[in-house]
């Protein structure tokens, strides 16, 4: 069976306060009075944050410089270097 998809939480309006709120969790967040753009800015923050820890962290592996230079690419830097 497949596992179910996660919903990126809405961006809701409670009547009687005016206010934005979402429910990532299941808990009502709430960010502000509903429609101005510093909600909308919080509401943003709000979902990235739960995605990222959807998602767990991120592991970058260590990139070796030289392993992305061919052999081509040393012999024109040879034979082009300044005396």
């Amino acid at each position: 069976m497949a596992r179910p998809k996660a919903r990126i939480p809405a961006y809701y309006l409670h009547k009687s306060s005016g206010r934005a709120y979402l429910t990532p969790d299941g808990k009502p967040v709430y960010r502000g009075e509903h429609g101005t753009p510093e909600s909308h800015d919080k509401f943003t923050q709000v979902i990235a944050e739960w995605i990222s820890r959807a998602r767990g962290p991120v592991i970058v592996a260590p990139v070796d410089p030289m392993a992305s230079i061919t052999v081509s690419q040393v012999i024109a830097a040879q034979l082009h270097r300044p005396a």
